[in-house]
């Protein structure tokens, strides 16, 4: 529930006393973003950040899977379909660029995906001002995944405005858009003011090699394993069968082109990515990080796959076959390497429902997977990853009584008497908020003397050191920050800044390369008066090495892994 970078960026809102040396710290400014200001308020005003973070975490999976519930309605207009959603979405998703559609922990990523789910509802369903007002908004919280979305919407917005021209006119046609530009960019200005105000400096040689060093996997596509990208085309060819076969049998393929669009600006972004970071550099788009994009991009497919298990099941037994193979392919990540054999019975099972220029990409993709890199499926079939993936709900005590109460629910309102629905209710709601919830919290957020020897360390450093105390850390490890409420010279993870700051990005690439970057071996050999022009150097007051070996500084702190020494 904690992050090494926005946890101590948080705090140091409203509470400057802390970290006053921190040249990580320093970049705030350049870290866009209101959320953590709205959560460093409610941290002054309730106290306990943990209690925040996971109630903000909770809050955001309940209207996650709402916005879900409601975005696959708005698409399809069938409940089953958005049931299939709820349900396929619980697990993780394939992504190029590195990305997640669910986090371990609660940060504004995470944060901002309900509100952008309610705004495709609300433009897809055609009150687009709101649509923009809201996307506008959510800037505010992560402008990056707005950016993703708004020029999604900017092209379906004006290819309604060149169709209905004629109706309209191009007077009204012109005011409507600006209507809806104006909604976002007025709900967007704080962030926009902010972002504009922090340009930054030029892109540099330099820059760009720190940034392929700490960030490959973000940034620069042509770094990446090509059983990436053969991996995501199969899972994308699913999504274009799945989009043409609700395209054809769809009473309303107005909404189904719309996603049409939204693939396409997502093929034109990542095109950019590599475009302008690896032929002709681009600050802003590097900083973007395009192929993030593909965050959305496997969202509407795994939401027509939803349509696609729906759709088959509702036919023959080869149907039904196919549906559970289909739902079992996208709700396992170990399962997804099947979506090729799938791939190839479903075409040939629709082919006349499938448009042929769809029959012929798909085919293009199965002949470049034949012979490009690829991962092999596997030689045997086996059901450990069903297993794995049910174990939890009856095995974990607080996931098997939330399951309990659900069916049981569910089995009450199917008795179709009002009491029983309402009562049952009352019954889940009561056992939800007095007993799962208190526990589950009380096993994700542990005592402090459960959390390791990394966390002690940070524990004795807040309440024995000065709070302008700088440290010297390994730079392997991430999070000294976090408990100890101290600065650290740097960690491998600071590189992250280098997107919004490039003026650290100089500095840290200093510091990373003076005490090893991420190297354990480097780190764990430097000697005394190594150290000692370390701390001289960052005016650094303490080191924190391995236990298993000595400096020949004084030692004020130990534990069965790290050791704390004072600078002479």
């Amino acid at each position: 529930i904690y992050h090494s970078i926005q946890i101590p960026i948080l705090k140091s809102y409203f509470r400057p006393e802390l970290y006053p040396n921190d040249a990580m710290i320093a970049t705030r400014p350049h870290y866009i973003t209101f959320y953590f200001m709205f959560l460093a308020l409610l941290e002054r005003i309730f106290g306990n950040l943990e209690f925040i973070l996971f109630t903000g975490f909770l809050i955001t999976e309940i209207l996650f899977f709402i916005a879900i519930y409601h975005f696959a309605y708005a698409v399809f207009k069938d409940r089953n379909v958005a049931i299939i959603a709820v349900i396929l979405f619980f697990t993780t998703k394939i992504i190029v660029g590195g990305d997640l559609i669910h986090w371990n922990h609660h940060n504004h990523t995470h944060a901002v995906l309900p509100l952008i789910f309610f705004s495709f509802v609300l433009f897809l369903t055609g009150r687009t001002k709101k649509a923009y007002a809201l996307l506008g908004f959510g800037a505010n919280i992560h402008m990056q995944s707005v950016v993703y979305v708004l020029p999604m919407f900017g092209l379906v917005s004006l290819v309604e405005f060149f169709q209905k021209r004629k109706e309209t006119g191009w007077c009204n046609g012109i005011l409507a858009l600006s209507k809806d530009y104006g909604a976002f960019i007025l709900f967007g200005l704080p962030v926009i003011i902010w972002s504009l105000s922090k340009s930054g400096s030029s892109l540099t040689a330099d820059w760009i090699a720190q940034l392929y060093a700490r960030s490959k996997h973000h940034s620069f596509p042509l770094s990446w394993d090509v059983k990436e990208y053969i991996n995501y085309l199969i899972f994308f060819a699913f999504g274009v069968l799945s989009w043409s076969i609700a395209l054809k049998n769809s009473e309303d393929k107005k909404i189904h082109w719309k996603f049409g669009w939204f693939g396409l600006v997502v093929l034109i972004l990542c095109s950019m990515a590599v475009i302008f970071s690896e032929i002709h550099p681009v600050k802003l788009i590097m900083r973007i990080q395009f192929f993030r994009s593909t965050k959305f991009l496997t969202i509407f497919i795994t939401l027509y796959s939803c349509y696609g298990v729906k759709y088959l099941w509702n036919k023959n037994s080869l149907g039904k076959f196919l549906a559970f193979g289909v739902f079992l392919a996208m709700l396992l990540p170990d399962y997804l390497k099947f979506l090729v054999f799938l791939l190839f019975i479903y075409q040939f099972y629709e082919s006349r429902n499938i448009f042929w220029a769809v029959l012929v990409f798909i085919a293009g993709v199965l002949i470049l997977r034949v012979h490009v890199a690829h991962e092999v499926l596997p030689d045997k079939v086996t059901s450990d990853a069903i297993v794995r993936f049910i174990r939890p709900f009856f095995e974990n005590k607080l996931r098997a009584s939330l399951l309990v109460l659900i069916v049981f629910w569910i089995s009450m309102i199917r008795q179709g008497k009002r009491w029983l629905t309402y009562s049952s209710a009352t019954v889940v709601i009561l056992v939800t908020v007095f007993y799962i919830l208190p526990a589950t919290y009380k096993e994700v957020v542990k005592p402090y003397d459960k959390r390791g020897n990394w966390v002690a360390l940070q524990l004795w450093v807040k309440e024995n050191t000065p709070l302008d105390a700088m440290f010297i850390t390994p730079p392997y490890l991430e999070s000294f920050r976090v408990y100890s409420e101290r600065g650290t010279v740097v960690e491998w993870k600071d590189g992250t800044q280098q997107y919004f700051d490039i003026d650290y990005s100089y500095e840290w690439w200093e510091r990373s390369n003076d005490i090893g970057k991420g190297d354990r071996n480097f780190y764990d050999n430097l000697n005394t008066e190594q150290f000692k022009i370390l701390c001289k150097k960052y005016k650094a007051s303490y080191i924190v090495f391995p236990a298993g070996k000595t400096l020949e500084l004084p030692s004020v702190y130990e534990n069965k892994e790290y050791r704390i020494y004072k600078c002479d």
